[in-house]
């Protein structure tokens, strides 16, 4: 019943339904649009006018999208009923692959549940419900339909990609599923992963490169080829195809981003001169990488303890947070870009973080399966933490790792709420805790849909388009070319 209400409730606020806050519409609605219709028509270039400062430029103001193609799925399969160009589709899209990712989460929870708490009673009925609530409810997919900009289209297809691969491993991990039927499905998964959000792919390409090993050195070995080979080659089809798009994109297989400099292809904000070459953020990348293994540790705990800013009445907790954080990291690490709104992990989902810390036992974790559970969710975790920008939404790539840690919490905590003798001071915290992230979450969602709405990625007038290519310099003959929609 709450996972029927919650699909629902998502849909209507994907489709703009139950949006009376919302007087604008959000970022790059038509981007992956248009790139589906770009690469139907045989082209990876797009249009100017709708990609903006996202695009990344050829010198001569060819504009691409530095974003994966993967999401343009939902745009093939419905290609043929509808118009291309309609809005609507990337709200749909998102929600389609939050619900998703839920399903299999809940699927992958409650099975575990079933397991170590077989005996029906109401006390079962009533913490399976309180857990398809924090499944539904207390999750990023409330805060990915709140909100439906471009960005959210990778993030929710990658969510649902890595809880498929999270629910295959908790079937060979604590129900003895064969590998012969999960390496399939998680080679797809890590495959179709690649094309939207690689730093959450390379966590599933590993533990399913992984789990085709444990396969291939075990005892039914020649029974496993066949799957071990399929998805190794759908696997390898995928980067393959990732170089490729890399090399007529960027000019080089391995790059997958445009420049900060004047040569090759550039970053749109500095392309339009947006932001200058030497902005802070610009300067700290350049010189330290956009991924450095030194802003791990800060970075976890901004994102695990940031104080809710506008949830708080005062500034002043998060004011604290920042001077320290800016304190540690901006003398080895340079200018780190914060986007509002901020709320630690710990606070919107307090719930999860409560079983994990009442329940998380090692018992089973160094086996193949526990391995790759929390070796496949944990790479994409510091792959994230290590990145130069803290973003909200870049902590959904990290909830993976916090649903393996959950998923292991689960047998101890079930045995917990099965005995009588357990102290009700452990019940009463964890609905409390419960409540307080759903309360956090709830606020956070509505900051956060107010600040996607159009204003930097708004869609570009052709007198806008002109004036910037003007500004820029390009060729007049080339204006309607650059500015054609």
């Amino acid at each position: 019943m709450i996972a029927v209400v919650s699909t629902l409730v998502y849909l209507l606020l994907a489709l703009d339904i139950m949006m009376p806050w919302k007087d604008t519409p959000y970022w790059g609605m038509d981007i992956y649009n248009y790139q589906a219709i770009g690469i139907l028509n045989g082209t990876l270039e797009m249009p100017v006018r709708i990609i903006g400062y996202e695009g990344h430029y050829a010198p001569d103001g060819t504009a691409v999208s530095y974003h994966g193609i993967a999401p343009i799925l939902t745009r093939l399969i419905v290609a043929p009923f509808m118009d291309l160009n309609n809005p609507a589709i990337s709200g749909a899209s998102i929600w389609f692959w939050c619900t998703l990712g839920a399903v299999f989460y809940h699927l992958s929870f409650h099975q575990v549940a079933a397991r170590y708490w077989p005996e029906e009673s109401f006390n079962r009925m009533v913490w399976f419900g309180v857990l398809s609530f924090m499944v539904w409810v207390t999750a990023p997919t409330l805060l990915m339909v709140v909100a439906v900009p471009f960005y959210h289209e990778p993030i929710a297809l990658s969510y649902a990609m890595a809880a498929i691969c999270v629910f295959c491993m908790v079937r060979y991990h604590f129900f003895d599923a064969p590998l012969s039927k999960i390496l399939i499905p998680m080679g797809i998964c890590a495959a179709m992963t690649v094309h939207a959000r690689p730093n959450l792919a390379l966590g599933l390409l590993l533990g399913t490169g992984f789990l085709c090993l444990v396969a291939l050195i075990g005892r039914d070995r020649m029974k496993m080829l066949i799957p071990i080979a399929v998805s190794g080659t759908i696997m390898v089809g995928s980067l393959a195809g990732f170089m490729v798009l890399n090399s007529v994109k960027f000019g080089s297989a391995g790059k997958v981003h445009g420049t900060y400099e004047d040569t090759g292809v550039q970053y749109g904000p500095v392309f339009w001169g947006f932001e200058e070459r030497d902005s802070p953020r610009a300067s700290a990348f350049i010189e330290h990488g956009r991924f450095n293994a030194k802003r791990i540790l800060p970075n976890l705990a901004m994102y695990t303890f940031a104080p809710p800013r506008r949830v708080l009445k005062s500034k002043a907790p998060y004011r604290k947070a920042l001077i320290a954080y800016r304190k540690v990291t901006t003398p080895m690490l340079g200018f780190i870009r914060i986007y509002m709104p901020t709320a630690g992990a710990f606070y919107l989902w307090t719930g999860w973080f409560a079983l994990v810390l009442l329940g998380f036992r090692r018992t089973g974790i160094f086996t193949p399966g526990g391995v790759a559970l929390l070796g496949t969710t944990a790479v994409p975790a510091v792959v994230t933490l290590s990145y130069g920008t803290i973003s909200l939404r870049y902590s959904f790539d990290m909830w993976p790792f916090l649903m393996a840690l959950a998923i292991f919490s689960l047998p101890a905590a079930c045995r917990s709420l099965m005995d009588k003798s357990t102290p009700r001071k452990f019940f009463l915290l964890g609905c409390a805790a419960l409540v307080f992230g759903l309360y956090i979450s709830l606020i956070s969602a509505r900051t956060y849909n107010n600040g996607y709405q159009r204003t930097f990625g708004q869609v570009w007038t052709y007198e806008e388009c002109a004036e910037r290519v003007a500004e820029k310099g390009l060729p007049s003959e080339r204006l309607a070319t650059i500015c054609a929609l």
